[in-house]
C-alpha cells in the first residue's frame, strides 16, 4: 500500500514530524513552490540533471559519483561517511556559510500548480 499524505499541496506545517506533500503536479517547480509554502526551511534532492532552485529556499542537490551533473554534494566513497557530509552541508547552508549552485548560478524559478482540475487560457 502506498502511503498517505500528510499534507495538501502547499499546507503549512502545524506539528513537527515526517510528513509527505500530496502533489497535484508532476512540475519540478511548482512541487519546489508547494514545498516552500509548508514552512521547509531547505529542499534536499538526490537528482542525476540539473535542476532549477527556489528563490526563497535553499535547494541542495546530491548525486552519485558518476552523474553528469555538478550537485552541492557529490556522493562518493564510504555510504557511512554521507549522512555526516550532508549533514554538515545543511548545517552550512542553514548558516549561510554556503549558497547552492542554483542560487550561485541564478537558476531559479517559482510557480503555483494549477491543481487537479487547472486549466491555462
Amino acid at each position: 500500500e502506498s502511503p498517505q499524505p500528510s499534507l495538501a499541496y502547499g499546507q503549512a506545517i502545524d506539528a513537527p514530524g515526517f510528513h509527505l506533500m500530496e502533489t497535484p503536479t508532476h512540475h519540478w517547480t511548482e512541487t519546489l513552490t508547494g514545498l516552500g509554502a509548508t514552512g521547509a526551511a531547505l529542499i534536499l534532492a538526490h537528482t542525476s540533471q540539473p535542476r532549477p532552485g527556489h528563490p526563497f529556499i535553499p535547494l541542495l542537490t546530491l548525486a552519485d559519483a558518476d552523474a553528469p551533473v555538478t550537485p552541492d554534494l557529490r556522493l562518493r566513497g564510504d555510504p557511512v561517511k554521507w549522512v555526516q557530509r550532508i549533514g554538515q552541508k545543511v548545517a552550512q547552508t542553514l548558516r549561510g556559510d554556503y549558497q547552492p549552485h542554483a542560487l550561485e548560478q541564478n537558476n531559479v524559478d517559482f510557480q503555483l500548480t494549477r491543481g487537479w482540475l487547472g486549466i491555462s487560457t
